[in-house]
């Protein structure tokens, strides 16, 4: 008795892509690529330019045949701290030349807020560095409204700045300087902020004041700012050394608050 032969399964030809939904799928493709070719875009567009804002450097820069400039210097922010004026021409951010706006704001955008930058500034025939502390918040000083100077501490203190210690006596935040610091001084204290109103801001001391010694002993990181106005008592006046930023020495005289 002979074996039927096996049957052979049945094969579902594959039917073809249509033409519509391969173009449907190409369109796809083109718009997400579109969309994120523009998404790196902005991207790029937004780092070019957000720092040119009061949030990081607090001020503009414009840019001309002779190279860049302070185009406008946001009252109370970072650059005005740092006695940074509008026509300012920038040499060097950190000892780096910049000959473009672009430049140098991708020099500025390579710190986080908080951080320092030396910014190289030639003002007429005077060129000085100016130590900027990045992004902090601003502090703006109140329209006065009373006929009476106000007294300090009418305002209360700016918020804490990380980083820096506060030293209430004096009105100021500041930082001891530390080793690899690009200053002239191996040893001092860098006010950071003067309180508006405050002991030290009466004093005429303004943020890259470097104080080197006060009372006539020097201060270091082992004796900070905070042990030698620990010593003295409120009402107090206390002879401070002040190395400015362009470089001089002076004396000046604080009246200490409580």
């Amino acid at each position: 008795m002979s074996t039927p032969p096996a049957s052979t399964p049945a094969v579902t030809p594959i039917a073809p892509a249509r033409w519509y939904e391969d173009a449907r799928l190409q369109v796809a493709v083109m718009l997400i690529l579109a969309a994120l070719g523009g998404y790196l875009v902005g991207r790029e567009v937004e780092r070019e330019n957000r720092y040119d804002t009061y949030w990081l450097l607090g001020a503009t820069m414009g840019q001309d045949f002779d190279g860049v400039f302070i185009d406008y210097v946001y009252p109370g922010g970072p650059s005005d701290i740092a006695g940074i004026q509008r026509g300012d021409r920038i040499g060097a951010i950190d000892g780096r030349p910049v000959t473009t706006a672009a430049q140098a704001r991708r020099f500025v955008s390579e710190h986080n807020p908080g951080d320092t930058v030396q910014v190289t500034i030639r003002r007429g025939d005077f060129t000085a560095q100016y130590p900027v502390i990045l992004g902090f918040i601003i502090v703006m000083r109140p329209t006065e409204i009373s006929v009476e100077p106000p007294v300090w501490p009418t305002y209360p203190p700016p918020p804490p700045i990380n980083g820096t210690t506060q030293q209430g006596n004096l009105g100021v935040y500041y930082r001891m300087i530390e080793p690899g610091d690009p200053f002239s001084v191996g040893n001092g204290a860098l006010i950071v902020t003067a309180w508006p109103g405050g002991p030290a801001d009466d004093a005429g001391l303004v943020a890259g004041d470097i104080l080197v010694d006060v009372g006539g002993q020097s201060l270091s990181r082992s004796y900070t700012l905070d042990d030698a106005i620990s010593r003295y008592s409120a009402g107090d006046i206390v002879q401070i050394t002040v190395l400015r930023t362009d470089g001089s020495k002076v004396v000046v005289k604080v009246r200490l608050d409580g």
